[in-house]
Protein backbone atom coordinates (compact mmCIF):
# COMPACT_ATOMS: atom_id res chain seq x y z
CA UNK A 1 0.00 0.00 0.00
CA UNK A 2 1.31 3.77 -0.43
CA UNK A 3 2.18 6.17 2.55
CA UNK A 4 -0.06 8.95 2.40
CA UNK A 5 2.59 12.29 3.51
CA UNK A 6 0.54 15.54 4.95
CA UNK A 7 2.59 18.49 4.60
CA UNK A 8 4.06 19.76 7.91
CA UNK A 9 5.26 16.25 9.47
CA UNK A 10 3.98 15.11 12.61
CA UNK A 11 4.96 18.02 14.73
CA UNK A 12 6.06 16.05 17.77
CA UNK A 13 4.24 12.71 17.16
CA UNK A 14 6.17 9.53 16.21
CA UNK A 15 7.44 9.81 12.61
CA UNK A 16 4.82 8.87 10.11
CA UNK A 17 2.20 10.01 12.21
CA UNK A 18 0.00 13.09 11.17
CA UNK A 19 -0.78 15.44 13.75
CA UNK A 20 -2.30 19.30 14.56
CA UNK A 21 -5.44 19.19 12.55
CA UNK A 22 -8.92 18.13 14.29
CA UNK A 23 -9.90 15.02 13.91
CA UNK A 24 -12.84 15.94 11.21
CA UNK A 25 -9.41 16.87 9.07
CA UNK A 26 -8.61 13.13 9.09
CA UNK A 27 -11.93 11.80 8.22
CA UNK A 28 -12.19 14.17 5.78
CA UNK A 29 -9.15 12.85 4.77
CA UNK A 30 -10.08 9.66 3.84
CA UNK A 31 -13.14 10.49 2.24
CA UNK A 32 -11.08 12.55 -0.10
CA UNK A 33 -8.68 10.04 -1.16
CA UNK A 34 -11.57 7.42 -1.10
CA UNK A 35 -12.79 9.77 -4.04
CA UNK A 36 -9.32 9.39 -6.43
CA UNK A 37 -7.52 6.23 -8.44
CA UNK A 38 -6.39 4.80 -5.10
CA UNK A 39 -4.15 1.73 -7.26
CA UNK A 40 -3.28 -0.96 -4.67
CA UNK A 41 -4.57 1.33 -1.27
CA UNK A 42 -3.49 4.11 0.80
CA UNK A 43 -2.96 4.23 4.31
CA UNK A 44 -1.71 7.04 6.68
CA UNK A 45 -1.52 7.37 10.56
CA UNK A 46 -2.33 10.09 12.75
CA UNK A 47 -2.62 11.69 16.18
CA UNK A 48 -5.55 14.05 17.77
CA UNK A 49 -6.06 15.25 21.23
CA UNK A 50 -9.09 14.75 23.14
CA UNK A 51 -11.59 13.73 21.29
CA UNK A 52 -15.18 11.13 21.23
CA UNK A 53 -15.66 10.15 17.91
CA UNK A 54 -19.46 8.53 17.50
CA UNK A 55 -20.62 6.45 14.93
CA UNK A 56 -22.72 6.97 11.68
CA UNK A 57 -25.67 6.05 13.57
CA UNK A 58 -25.07 6.30 17.11
CA UNK A 59 -27.28 8.96 19.25
CA UNK A 60 -24.80 10.93 21.39
CA UNK A 61 -26.55 11.85 24.17
CA UNK A 62 -27.12 8.01 24.65
CA UNK A 63 -22.99 7.26 23.98
CA UNK A 64 -21.23 10.27 25.61
CA UNK A 65 -21.42 12.67 28.59
CA UNK A 66 -21.91 15.78 26.47
CA UNK A 67 -22.01 17.95 29.16
CA UNK A 68 -18.39 16.79 30.57
CA UNK A 69 -16.80 16.43 27.55
CA UNK A 70 -17.65 20.38 27.06
CA UNK A 71 -16.44 21.37 30.32
CA UNK A 72 -13.33 19.38 30.00
CA UNK A 73 -12.56 20.59 26.62
CA UNK A 74 -12.88 16.96 25.27
CA UNK A 75 -14.84 17.92 21.38
CA UNK A 76 -16.92 15.26 20.37
CA UNK A 77 -17.79 14.73 15.96
CA UNK A 78 -20.30 12.13 14.13
CA UNK A 79 -18.23 9.83 11.72
CA UNK A 80 -19.20 8.14 8.17
CA UNK A 81 -18.23 4.72 9.01
CA UNK A 82 -20.43 2.03 11.80
CA UNK A 83 -19.70 0.90 15.04
CA UNK A 84 -19.25 2.36 18.42
CA UNK A 85 -17.93 5.33 20.23
CA UNK A 86 -14.41 5.88 20.85
CA UNK A 87 -12.33 8.01 23.14
CA UNK A 88 -9.01 9.36 21.69
CA UNK A 89 -5.99 11.55 22.90
CA UNK A 90 -2.06 11.47 21.79
CA UNK A 91 -1.92 8.22 23.49
CA UNK A 92 -4.16 6.46 20.70
CA UNK A 93 -2.27 6.06 17.21
CA UNK A 94 -5.10 6.20 14.48
CA UNK A 95 -5.16 4.12 11.32
CA UNK A 96 -6.75 4.75 8.00
CA UNK A 97 -7.18 2.59 4.83
CA UNK A 98 -8.01 3.03 1.61
CA UNK A 99 -8.95 0.48 -0.22
CA UNK A 100 -9.93 -0.33 -4.23
CA UNK A 101 -13.28 -1.71 -4.55
CA UNK A 102 -16.47 -1.83 -2.37
CA UNK A 103 -16.18 -5.33 -0.86
CA UNK A 104 -16.00 -4.74 2.72
CA UNK A 105 -15.59 -8.53 3.91
CA UNK A 106 -12.18 -8.54 1.54
CA UNK A 107 -10.92 -5.40 2.56
CA UNK A 108 -11.87 -5.34 5.91
CA UNK A 109 -10.03 -8.88 6.74
CA UNK A 110 -6.59 -7.25 4.68
CA UNK A 111 -6.89 -4.87 7.38
CA UNK A 112 -7.26 -6.82 9.88
CA UNK A 113 -4.46 -9.35 8.75
CA UNK A 114 -2.17 -5.88 8.38
CA UNK A 115 -2.57 -4.77 11.84
CA UNK A 116 -2.89 -7.61 13.77
CA UNK A 117 0.39 -8.94 12.18
CA UNK A 118 2.50 -5.26 13.38
CA UNK A 119 1.41 -6.20 16.42
CA UNK A 120 2.64 -9.85 16.23
CA UNK A 121 6.18 -8.38 14.77
CA UNK A 122 6.32 -6.67 18.17
CA UNK A 123 5.83 -10.12 19.74
CA UNK A 124 2.28 -9.28 20.95
CA UNK A 125 -0.11 -12.12 20.54
CA UNK A 126 -3.13 -10.40 19.26
CA UNK A 127 -6.15 -11.80 17.28
CA UNK A 128 -8.83 -10.69 15.18
CA UNK A 129 -12.33 -11.24 17.47
CA UNK A 130 -15.85 -10.63 17.10
CA UNK A 131 -17.54 -8.20 14.57
CA UNK A 132 -14.54 -5.68 14.63
CA UNK A 133 -11.89 -5.81 18.16
CA UNK A 134 -8.03 -6.54 18.12
CA UNK A 135 -7.41 -8.47 21.74
CA UNK A 136 -4.47 -9.23 23.53
CA UNK A 137 -4.86 -11.95 26.17
CA UNK A 138 -9.09 -11.47 25.75
CA UNK A 139 -8.70 -7.32 25.92
CA UNK A 140 -9.13 -5.03 23.60
CA UNK A 141 -6.87 -3.04 22.31
CA UNK A 142 -8.30 -1.96 19.08
CA UNK A 143 -11.07 -1.20 17.53
CA UNK A 144 -12.31 -0.37 13.54
CA UNK A 145 -14.85 0.73 11.54
CA UNK A 146 -15.55 0.66 7.84
CA UNK A 147 -17.76 2.89 5.25
CA UNK A 148 -18.12 1.97 1.42
CA UNK A 149 -18.24 4.53 -1.63
CA UNK A 150 -18.78 3.03 -5.30
CA UNK A 151 -14.91 2.58 -6.19
CA UNK A 152 -13.26 1.57 -2.55
CA UNK A 153 -14.04 2.06 0.86
CA UNK A 154 -12.03 2.92 3.87
CA UNK A 155 -11.63 0.99 7.30
CA UNK A 156 -10.18 2.79 10.66
CA UNK A 157 -9.67 2.05 13.51
CA UNK A 158 -7.82 3.22 17.15
CA UNK A 159 -4.92 1.65 18.45
CA UNK A 160 -4.55 2.02 21.90
CA UNK A 161 -0.56 2.44 23.27
CA UNK A 162 -1.12 4.98 26.49
CA UNK A 163 -4.61 6.82 27.12
CA UNK A 164 -6.15 8.49 29.74
CA UNK A 165 -8.67 5.95 31.24
CA UNK A 166 -10.23 8.49 33.62
CA UNK A 167 -11.03 10.89 31.09
CA UNK A 168 -12.27 7.92 28.70
CA UNK A 169 -14.47 6.56 31.58
CA UNK A 170 -15.80 10.29 32.14
CA UNK A 171 -16.55 10.83 28.68
CA UNK A 172 -17.98 7.87 27.62
CA UNK A 173 -21.55 6.62 28.68
CA UNK A 174 -22.65 3.55 27.06
CA UNK A 175 -25.78 1.65 28.39
CA UNK A 176 -25.51 -1.46 31.04
CA UNK A 177 -27.06 -3.01 28.16
CA UNK A 178 -24.36 -2.71 25.77
CA UNK A 179 -22.04 -3.40 28.31
CA UNK A 180 -23.66 -6.57 29.38
CA UNK A 181 -23.41 -8.10 26.08
CA UNK A 182 -19.18 -7.55 26.28
CA UNK A 183 -19.69 -8.96 29.31
CA UNK A 184 -17.91 -5.74 31.54
CA UNK A 185 -19.74 -3.47 33.89
CA UNK A 186 -17.07 -0.56 32.75
CA UNK A 187 -15.68 0.69 29.17
CA UNK A 188 -11.84 0.53 31.15
CA UNK A 189 -12.60 -3.11 31.89
CA UNK A 190 -12.82 -4.20 28.40
CA UNK A 191 -9.91 -2.27 26.86
CA UNK A 192 -6.25 -2.29 27.81
CA UNK A 193 -3.16 0.00 26.61
CA UNK A 194 0.00 -1.35 24.57
CA UNK A 195 2.09 0.01 27.19
CA UNK A 196 0.40 -1.74 29.81
CA UNK A 197 1.19 -5.21 28.27
CA UNK A 198 4.58 -3.82 26.65
CA UNK A 199 6.03 -1.36 29.26
CA UNK A 200 8.99 -1.22 27.33
CA UNK A 201 7.42 -0.25 24.31
CA UNK A 202 8.04 3.40 22.36
CA UNK A 203 5.35 4.83 20.11
CA UNK A 204 8.00 5.18 17.63
CA UNK A 205 8.61 1.39 17.78
CA UNK A 206 4.87 0.63 17.17
CA UNK A 207 4.07 3.56 14.38
CA UNK A 208 7.19 2.17 12.52
CA UNK A 209 5.65 -1.46 13.11
CA UNK A 210 2.44 -0.86 11.51
CA UNK A 211 3.80 1.10 8.75
CA UNK A 212 5.95 -1.61 7.84
CA UNK A 213 3.17 -4.13 7.93
CA UNK A 214 0.73 -1.81 5.92
CA UNK A 215 3.50 -0.84 3.48
CA UNK A 216 4.22 -4.46 2.93
CA UNK A 217 0.93 -5.75 1.27
CA UNK A 218 0.45 -4.61 -2.14
CA UNK A 219 2.66 -1.72 -3.72
CA UNK A 220 4.65 0.19 -1.59
CA UNK A 221 5.83 4.26 -1.53
CA UNK A 222 4.34 7.71 -0.41
CA UNK A 223 1.75 9.81 -1.61
CA UNK A 224 2.97 13.34 -0.80
CA UNK A 225 -0.59 15.84 -0.57
CA UNK A 226 -0.28 19.39 -1.38
CA UNK A 227 -1.76 22.29 -1.29
CA UNK A 228 -4.82 21.79 -3.31
CA UNK A 229 -5.35 18.39 -1.76
CA UNK A 230 -5.26 20.02 1.66
CA UNK A 231 -7.90 22.67 0.53
CA UNK A 232 -9.96 20.11 -0.63
CA UNK A 233 -10.04 17.86 2.22
CA UNK A 234 -10.65 21.32 4.36
CA UNK A 235 -13.83 22.00 2.27
CA UNK A 236 -15.07 18.21 3.01
CA UNK A 237 -14.07 18.91 6.62
CA UNK A 238 -16.75 21.47 6.82
CA UNK A 239 -19.57 19.11 6.33
CA UNK A 240 -18.47 17.16 9.39
CA UNK A 241 -17.91 20.08 11.42
CA UNK A 242 -21.87 20.79 10.48
CA UNK A 243 -24.10 20.65 13.77
CA UNK A 244 -26.70 19.03 12.77
CA UNK A 245 -24.96 16.08 10.87
CA UNK A 246 -22.95 15.91 14.56
CA UNK A 247 -25.86 15.56 16.49
CA UNK A 248 -28.04 13.16 14.41
CA UNK A 249 -30.78 15.71 13.63
CA UNK A 250 -31.97 14.80 10.36
CA UNK A 251 -35.40 13.97 8.47
CA UNK A 252 -37.01 15.54 11.82
CA UNK A 253 -40.51 14.06 13.24
CA UNK A 254 -43.48 15.78 13.05
CA UNK A 255 -45.44 17.43 16.31
CA UNK A 256 -47.51 14.87 18.61
CA UNK A 257 -47.72 11.32 18.02
CA UNK A 258 -45.99 8.71 20.28
CA UNK A 259 -42.84 6.47 19.99
CA UNK A 260 -42.97 2.89 20.27
CA UNK A 261 -39.26 2.18 20.73
CA UNK A 262 -37.39 -1.15 21.79
CA UNK A 263 -33.34 -2.32 22.13
CA UNK A 264 -31.14 -4.83 22.35
CA UNK A 265 -28.17 -6.51 21.08
CA UNK A 266 -28.04 -8.90 18.24
CA UNK A 267 -25.30 -11.26 18.50
CA UNK A 268 -22.95 -10.61 14.84
CA UNK A 269 -24.76 -7.09 14.38
CA UNK A 270 -24.23 -4.72 17.48
CA UNK A 271 -26.38 -2.65 19.62
CA UNK A 272 -29.30 -1.61 17.75
CA UNK A 273 -32.44 0.95 19.50
CA UNK A 274 -35.04 0.65 16.84
CA UNK A 275 -38.22 3.75 17.39
CA UNK A 276 -41.39 4.07 15.48
CA UNK A 277 -42.55 7.49 15.57
CA UNK A 278 -46.92 6.94 15.45
CA UNK A 279 -49.48 9.62 14.66
CA UNK A 280 -53.43 8.36 14.32
CA UNK A 281 -52.22 4.89 15.07
CA UNK A 282 -50.01 4.77 11.73
CA UNK A 283 -46.42 4.84 11.27
CA UNK A 284 -44.86 8.18 10.04
CA UNK A 285 -40.67 7.58 10.23
CA UNK A 286 -38.86 5.16 11.53
CA UNK A 287 -35.09 6.06 13.85
CA UNK A 288 -32.69 3.36 14.10
CA UNK A 289 -29.64 4.22 16.09
CA UNK A 290 -26.54 2.24 17.77
CA UNK A 291 -22.70 0.38 16.88
CA UNK A 292 -24.22 -1.47 13.37
CA UNK A 293 -22.80 -1.24 10.61
CA UNK A 294 -24.30 -0.51 7.25
CA UNK A 295 -23.10 -2.43 4.25
CA UNK A 296 -22.74 -1.12 0.77
CA UNK A 297 -26.42 -0.94 0.05
CA UNK A 298 -27.05 1.37 3.39
CA UNK A 299 -24.15 3.75 2.27
CA UNK A 300 -25.96 4.65 -0.38
CA UNK A 301 -29.16 5.32 1.42
CA UNK A 302 -29.66 6.33 5.14
CA UNK A 303 -31.11 3.46 6.92
CA UNK A 304 -33.41 4.90 8.85
CA UNK A 305 -34.98 6.33 5.81
CA UNK A 306 -35.21 3.55 4.18
CA UNK A 307 -36.93 1.60 6.92
CA UNK A 308 -39.76 4.95 6.95
CA UNK A 309 -40.07 4.19 3.10
CA UNK A 310 -40.92 0.51 3.87
CA UNK A 311 -43.14 0.92 7.00
CA UNK A 312 -45.02 4.26 6.57
CA UNK A 313 -48.26 4.42 6.98
CA UNK A 314 -48.37 0.64 8.68
CA UNK A 315 -49.78 -0.22 11.97
CA UNK A 316 -47.16 -0.51 14.46
CA UNK A 317 -47.95 -3.87 15.51
CA UNK A 318 -45.53 -6.66 15.23
CA UNK A 319 -47.75 -8.70 12.49
CA UNK A 320 -47.93 -5.43 10.21
CA UNK A 321 -44.34 -4.79 10.33
CA UNK A 322 -43.79 -7.97 9.65
CA UNK A 323 -45.85 -8.91 6.88
CA UNK A 324 -44.28 -5.50 5.73
CA UNK A 325 -40.29 -6.58 6.15
CA UNK A 326 -41.48 -10.48 4.40
CA UNK A 327 -38.93 -10.57 1.91
CA UNK A 328 -36.36 -7.72 2.60
CA UNK A 329 -33.13 -8.83 3.09
CA UNK A 330 -31.87 -6.38 6.14
CA UNK A 331 -28.72 -7.86 6.23
CA UNK A 332 -27.39 -6.45 3.02
CA UNK A 333 -28.22 -3.03 4.81
CA UNK A 334 -27.22 -3.42 8.36
CA UNK A 335 -24.29 -5.98 8.62
CA UNK A 336 -25.51 -9.04 10.76
CA UNK A 337 -29.79 -7.96 11.29
CA UNK A 338 -32.36 -10.07 9.96
CA UNK A 339 -36.19 -8.96 9.40
CA UNK A 340 -37.51 -11.16 12.52
CA UNK A 341 -34.39 -9.75 14.93
CA UNK A 342 -35.20 -6.02 13.91
CA UNK A 343 -39.20 -7.08 14.58
CA UNK A 344 -38.13 -8.78 18.23
CA UNK A 345 -36.18 -5.65 19.13
CA UNK A 346 -39.62 -3.36 18.65
CA UNK A 347 -42.02 -5.64 19.99
CA UNK A 348 -40.40 -8.15 22.47
CA UNK A 349 -41.64 -6.55 25.20
CA UNK A 350 -45.45 -6.38 23.32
Amino acid sequence: MTEVIFPGGGNGAPEGVATGRRLPFYLAAEEYLARRPVGGGLFFLWQVGPTVIFGRNQDPSAELDMEWCRAAGVEYYRRKSGGGCVYADRGNIMISCIYPGSGVKENYAKFSSAVCGALQSLGLPAEVSGRNDILIDGRKVSGSAFFALPSSSVVHCTMLYDIDFASMEAALSPSGLKLGSKGVRSVSARVCALKELMPDLKPESLAYAIRASLSSSGASGQLELGEEDIAEIERIEMSYLDKDFILGRHGGRADGGRIVSGEGYVEGCGFIKAELHVVNDKILNVNLSGDFFAMEYGQSQDVSETLSQLLAGRVPSRRAVADALEGVELGKMVRGLSSAAFVDILFRNC
